[in-house]
């Protein structure tokens, strides 16, 4: 699997663990859903991710560390949601 796009479907909870066995992934649109809590650190094991669209969700937390290994990404779409902190360098 290469292109996973789910946006606009009224999904809610958390964003599932098991995302991060789609190793093949480039493309993962979650956009405009209703997901929340933190985002899982599996989202890190999707390093052929080129595209990663999270927006218009009610994700929380800080940014898990583990995004610094999508070395790939150059689409990354993370507005209106409920992140803290600060944006980390490694992206």
């Amino acid at each position: 699997l290469q292109y996973l796009q789910l946006g606009r479907n009224k999904f809610h909870g958390p964003v599932p663990t098991q995302l991060g066995n789609l190793l093949r992934l480039e493309v993962l649109d979650l956009a405009t859903n209703t997901l929340a809590t933190r985002l899982p650190t599996s989202i890190g094991g999707l390093t052929a991710l080129t595209s990663l669209r999270l927006a218009e969700n009610g994700l929380t937390g800080t940014l898990p560390t583990e995004m610094g290994m999508l070395v790939n990404l150059n689409d990354l779409q993370l507005y209106i949601n409920k992140f803290t902190g600060n944006i980390p360098t490694y992206l």
